[in-house]
């Protein structure tokens, strides 16, 4: 009898729990409210980032950048004036980083979707993007006076552009490294006077300095290109690398190299090879 009564009552809360899941699982049979275009940007536009809301850019930018981007990487290559069968060579850098564009498929051969299709998940942001973007007009005044600090000019402005891509201080010497964008490296002393100069035309992003070595890291172009244009150059002394004599000279690299000066990986590889 105890057996029974324990049988109904299992019977029950399966019966119990087989309509609790029937009731919120959502009926495939109505249609649903949201627009076509809406559906195919929760479909597509998640492919390789987070869901964007069409309010986050002006409708201009989204018009004549953003969606003429994003479309090429469905497959899909419309300059905001034609389509085009296949991806345009002038949208593709010369040389070797365009070839390992191409060998790596990041831009599909075929279509992801169709044109029609595309022009819906187009029209879509379109619609609901604003003309142009609000400014939050409430934020606090950031204040300039530096009470505890005193500015003062180490290097003259007539000699070097305001291109700035690295710099270091190295706090055993008080000496700063600054890395000019295609120009130089510079060093000044702990007084704020320039004392050396390295004519590297390139595009230092690291400078890692100690007493044994130092260590630059280049990535040779600070627009988003892919040509192996980096480098990796390691000397005894600031006087070795200007003379040429470095320890390891690791050329043809790819972008992403900041950061590497700081970890042990390139020393591994480097004794490895």
């Amino acid at each position: 009898m105890k057996a029974l009564h324990f049988f109904s009552a299992v019977l029950v809360l399966f019966f119990l729990s087989s309509c609790g899941e029937t009731k919120n699982k959502p009926d495939s049979s109505v249609p649903s409210k949201k627009e076509p275009g809406e559906l195919l940007v929760e479909t597509h536009c998640q492919r390789c980032h987070k869901l964007p809301s069409p309010g986050l850019l002006d409708k201009k930018t989204w018009e004549k950048h953003v969606l003429i981007r994003m479309s090429a990487f469905l497959g899909i290559f419309n300059d905001g004036v034609q389509y085009y069968d296949t991806l345009p060579a002038k949208w593709i850098e010369p040389g070797e980083g365009g070839e390992r564009i191409l060998a790596a498929g990041i831009y599909p051969e075929k279509p992801l979707i169709s044109r029609a299709e595309w022009e819906k998940i187009r029209d879509f942001i379109l619609s609901k993007a604003p003309s142009a973007l609000t400014v939050n007009r409430t934020t606090s005044t950031i204040s300039t006076d530096l009470k505890l600090f005193r500015a003062e000019a180490f290097l003259s402005h007539n000699k070097y552009a305001p291109n700035v891509t690295a710099v270091k201080i190295d706090s055993a010497s008080g000496a700063i490294y600054a890395g000019f964008y295609k120009q130089e490296i510079v060093v000044i002393d702990s007084k704020g006077k320039p004392k050396n100069v390295f004519p590297y035309a390139e595009a230092p992003v690291q400078i890692i300095t100690s007493p044994e070595r130092i260590v630059i890291v280049n990535i040779g172009n600070i627009k988003g290109v892919d040509n192996l244009k980096g480098t990796l150059l390691v000397a005894s002394d600031f006087a070795s690398l200007k003379a040429g004599k470095t320890s390891l000279k690791w050329e043809k690299l790819q972008r992403g190299l900041n950061g590497l000066g700081e970890s042990n990986n390139w020393e591994k590889n480097a004794n490895a090879t």
